[in-house]
């Protein structure tokens, strides 16, 4: 049986609504979306726990969502739109990660937040797919999604998702890695390579000046086409990054309004 991978960092995600869908009458059980009935309710009460115990105490949101059909949908599609219909992650954060599986498509997606990026970049989470696509082809789905939740768990508890309260542009060594929000005009753009776990990848950084007149950078997927063209065409949004150098002062993009 082979199972497609397919991985892509979404532009956007949202909070869990866990209410219905609204295009089908789906109703979730904990942090499980279990269209196609091949997880035990005793095991999605044992993980759904956890996730509710991790996001509590970290922020993120992991949900699972098996699927009988993509109903003529490509999996990156329809895991798109359903992660979208859901909104998983948190506002400002963008830290939510869909797991989604159809088994009678013999497919497989992870679909990560722009927040969490800087932990688990693209190539990574096709690793993560790899490995668990042993498990899946037999049918043992619980230890394959165990696996996955596993790896995901530990590596968005490597930094912190919370938003600091600080108004003064001058960052220091300690502010390292951490989240900031504030305003700032966009000036330029340019490609670069950034390494984000070791892993040289290609990103858009965006030079923007903040109301003090200083410039800072901002990197973003290259994909990403709908925050590009908002950050350039909007006076001072609010802008939520993570700082992750401090010459040049350079910030990886979560979020904006």
């Amino acid at each position: 049986m082979k199972i497609k991978v397919s991985i892509t960092i979404l532009i956007q995600l949202f909070v869990l609504h866990c209410s219905t869908t609204q295009k089908r009458n789906l109703q979730p059980e904990g942090y499980f979306f279990d269209e196609s009935k091949i997880f035990e309710s005793e095991f999605k009460k044992e993980l759904s726990d956890i996730l509710y115990y991790h996001e509590k105490n970290h922020s993120v949101q992991i949900v699972i969502h098996s699927t009988n059909s993509l109903n003529g949908s490509t999996i990156e599609e329809y895991s798109l739109n359903f992660a979208n219909e859901i909104e998983v992650g948190h506002k400002y954060l963008n830290n939510g990660a869909l797991i989604t599986i159809a088994p009678n498509d013999r497919k497989v997606r992870i679909e990560i937040g722009s927040g969490l990026e800087w932990v688990i970049s693209d190539n990574y989470a096709k690793e993560i797919v790899k490995e668990i696509i042993p498990y899946l082809k037999e049918k043992d789905y619980k230890k394959g999604i165990r696996l996955c939740i596993d790896t995901i768990i530990t590596r968005s508890k490597k930094v912190s998702w919370k938003i600091e309260n600080k108004t003064s542009d001058r960052f220091y060594k300690d502010d390292l890695f951490k989240i900031f929000q504030f305003k700032a005009k966009f000036i330029s753009e340019e490609m670069t390579k950034e390494k984000i776990e070791n892993e040289n990848q290609n990103k858009h950084h965006l030079i923007f000046e903040t109301k003090t007149a200083d410039h800072i950078r901002i990197f973003t997927s290259i994909h990403n086409q709908y925050q590009l063209e908002f950050l350039k065409s909007n006076d001072f949004p609010l802008i939520t990054a993570r700082l992750i150098n401090l010459n040049p002062l350079t910030f990886q993009l979560l979020d904006f309004d």
